[in-house]
């Protein structure tokens, strides 16, 4: 089971690590991945047993290899659990949730709500600029489907979203898992508008998670929250 615990939380660190190469970062994405995973929130933590989970040491970088200074994702005091809230966060999820917690990981703040089984996180991402961040595009998409396939999902798809609203950029990528005979299934949406990123993701062990429709109808409105 600790397998099906540890997909579980890399799932649920994709946003995250897509985030940091996003904003720009001075380390390799890579050497990033197992301090990014996030910690379980406390009303989330009887999804898990309670053997601690392990998460595969990622690649090291080319020895000798010199890393090219980036801008880092720049501090903000958005408040990612104003943006989706408690009640919001619970419709979406299907479930009560308890009260979200904030961390931040390299200046992104990240809001993580909890219930058994249930993981739904919200992200706020500022980049230097909007151009640095249009930039990193491209990388971040790469990323999120490379880091989703590597966390087990069956067939990620991230798929672009057109005309979600003028000047945003939108996508999202869903997929599931079955560990040791246990379903982990996540869906996960960003949306960059300008120089800010905001991704909302939810992971179900055992359950099942909002429809595309329904994330984003909550992302629209969580778009209207940015200063």
């Amino acid at each position: 089971m600790s397998n099906t615990v540890s997909n579980a939380r890399a799932l649920g660190a994709l946003l995250t690590l897509s985030a940091i190469v996003l904003g720009g970062c001075s380390a390799s994405t890579a050497s990033l991945a197992p301090s990014l995973a996030p910690a379980t929130p406390p009303a989330a933590a009887s999804a898990a047993p309670t053997e601690s989970a392990s998460v595969a040491p990622a690649a090291s970088p080319t020895a000798g290899a010199p890393e090219t200074p980036q801008p880092t994702a720049v501090a903000t005091d958005i408040d990612p659990c104003q943006l989706v809230t408690k009640d919001e966060a619970s419709a979406l999820a299907g479930a009560t949730l308890a009260a979200g917690t904030v961390s931040t990981e390299n200046n992104n703040r990240i809001c993580s709500y909890g219930a058994e089984g249930i993981v739904l996180e919200v992200l706020v991402s500022v980049a230097p600029d909007a151009a640095t961040a249009k930039a990193q595009e491209p990388a971040f998409k790469a990323q999120l489907e490379q880091g989703a396939a590597q966390a087990g999902m069956a067939n990620p798809k991230l798929t672009e979203i057109t005309d979600f609203e003028p000047g945003v950029d939108a996508a999202v990528i869903s997929g599931n898992a079955t560990v040791n005979g246990t379903k982990v299934s996540a869906i996960a949406l960003y949306a960059l508008k300008g120089a800010v990123l905001i991704a909302i993701s939810d992971i179900a062990l055992g359950g099942s998670t909002p429809s595309s429709d329904a994330i984003q109808a909550q992302a629209h409105t969580t778009l209207g929250r940015l200063p």
